[in-house]
């Protein structure tokens, strides 16, 4: 049976995290499905999976954006700087992580859902596997 990874940012509310379930579901009556998350934002995934798909977390982390972005507004300079080094660090512990997976990622197809993962996976996936790179967004 054929395996296929889906890679996304994370599992929470948005029109991204829906098509991936609705994506994984249907898959999953065809082929071994796991979708691989970068951050774990909420225990639970916002939209559910049914039980034939593997949903697993590279990390426990959560982005601080909004740290920053407040931060900035409230000119709040210091607190800035620390929010910047925490995004830096969350950065390469995820990405570090994500390589790491694509590398040893055993799956003939995997979908990433973004320009970010789209970039990663053709940099660092095993010859023999089939990539897609989805992009949802329309820029």
């Amino acid at each position: 049976m054929k395996k296929v990874t889906i890679l996304t940012d994370d599992l929470g509310y948005g029109g991204i995290e829906k098509s991936v379930s609705i994506l994984a579901n249907y898959l999953s009556d065809y082929a071994k499905v796991e979708v691989i998350s970068l951050y774990k934002l909420y225990e639970e995934p916002a939209f559910s999976f049914n039980s034939k798909v593997n949903v697993k977390y590279l990390t426990e982390l959560k982005p601080n954006k909004l740290d920053i972005i407040y931060n900035l507004k409230n000119l709040k300079i210091f607190s800035f700087l620390l929010a910047v080094i925490e995004w830096l660090r969350i950065k390469i512990k995820s990405r570090k992580a994500l390589i790491d997976y694509i590398s040893i990622c055993d799956s003939n197809i995997i979908i990433s859902t973004n320009r970010v993962l789209n970039k990663y996976l053709g940099n660092y996936k095993k010859d023999n596997v089939c990539t897609v790179a989805w992009e949802h967004f329309h820029h």
